[in-house]
């Protein structure tokens, strides 16, 4: 068999300013109310989105700004990687400014826009914030301080950061590993203080489940802490997942009342209580997963069903990480955060979703990563 090989080049960008640029001719998509929206042109101006709508509605509002045909490639709202480990295993051997930059442009290659980092650490921390100061951070990144130790005496002196450099960084909250005996929690008051002091505090808590410890006993501790305050934490429970389990936490119920994860390889969940449904965000683990191989794992875990994998990697981890009303979808006044991708993963063969290739990643009106 002759096997043609295609070697791509890639290019990054970060242009001091964002671009005003009118996209036409796209297969786009975005969500709104929790429904799909088709749209075929996206006007984009001061790194904001204007309106993503019909291309012959759009133009006139477009002038004499940069045009670009996308002849017929997909558009979609940035990805988020909700489970990553970016700021926090820094190499004593090399630059560690250095290091981080380097995987968050990968990262950006990936196809993610955002990623949460849940192992932020002081060494990790002013990094982000060097290349913050110098424009070098080239996608958004929203950290938890790693742990209660020293980095977290060290980082919430002043308490949590909300956002920095138009919602490019923020660090407003803090991780915690679940101590295990067996299936059972090997420390579950400890637990409950480490949760008390987060919110007292003011930090969102996002709680990692190891083995097979349930979920419900962590809900638990929640519920605990959560009765005695207002505190909107958004806090979160981080674990593995199976496809079943999955498809009933969409269901419109209480998370306290879904069955218990089954450990799995395929990545991790962070469920977010809004009211009385459990919000999803999808995280991959392994070095080098792209956003569209998430989004296909997603897709087929629900059975096909795209616009909730849509959501798991845009909307959802936007509201986890309190952004609803500036990321996750491409509705008017949000930032102008989206990729671009050669095939439409909408409506494609499921099976080949993953094969598809990011083009573009843009950042608040900012091409940060092309592939020529």
């Amino acid at each position: 068999m002759i096997r043609a090989t295609l070697f791509l080049i890639f290019a990054f960008t970060l242009p001091a300013q964002a671009q005003d640029i009118f996209f036409f001719n796209a297969k786009g998509y975005t969500l709104q109310d929790g429904a799909l929206i088709r749209f075929d042109a996206l006007l984009v101006k001061n790194g904001r989105v204007q309106a993503a709508g019909p291309e012959n509605l759009l133009r006139p509002y477009a002038g004499d700004i940069v045009q670009r045909d996308l002849a017929g490639k997909t558009l979609l709202p940035g990805f988020v990687d909700a489970g990553v480990a970016v700021a926090g295993s820094t190499s004593n051997a090399g630059d560690p400014v250095a290091q981080v930059e380097s995987r968050l442009k990968n990262k950006a290659k990936l196809g993610f826009t955002t990623i949460h980092d849940t192992s932020v650490t002081q060494a990790g921390w002013d990094a982000l914030l060097q290349l913050a100061d110098e424009k070098r951070l080239p996608i958004r990144v929203f950290g938890w301080i790693k742990g209660f130790g020293s980095d977290f005496d060290s980082l919430s002196g002043r308490g949590p950061l909300t956002s920095l450099a138009n919602d490019i960084l923020s660090l407003r909250g803090v991780s915690i590993e679940v101590a295990s005996k067996g299936c059972a929690l090997a420390a579950p008051v400890a637990l409950r203080n480490k949760l008390a002091r987060a919110n007292m505090r003011g930090y969102q808590a996002a709680v990692t489940l190891t083995g097979c410890v349930p979920p419900n006993a962590v809900y638990a501790a929640f519920s605990d802490v959560l009765a005695y305050s207002t505190f909107d934490g958004r806090h979160r429970l981080v674990y593995g997942y199976s496809a079943s389990e999955l498809r009933a936490l969409y269901k419109p119920q209480s998370i306290v009342q879904t069955v218990v994860a089954l450990p799995s390889q395929n990545g991790a969940l962070s469920i977010t209580l809004k009211g009385d449904r459990a919000i999803i965000s999808a995280g991959l683990y392994a070095a080098g997963s792209t956003a569209l191989a998430a989004f296909s794992q997603m897709n087929a875990a629900l059975e096909d069903d795209r616009t909730k994998a849509l959501e798991a990697l845009s909307l959802a981890p936007a509201y986890a990480s309190f952004m609803e009303d500036r990321l996750g979808s491409l509705d008017t006044g949000k930032w102008a955060d989206f990729i671009i991708l050669d095939r439409n993963i909408m409506t494609m063969d499921a099976s080949a979703i993953a094969s598809a290739q990011v083009v573009e990643t843009w950042v608040a009106g900012r091409q940060v990563f092309a592939a020529n």
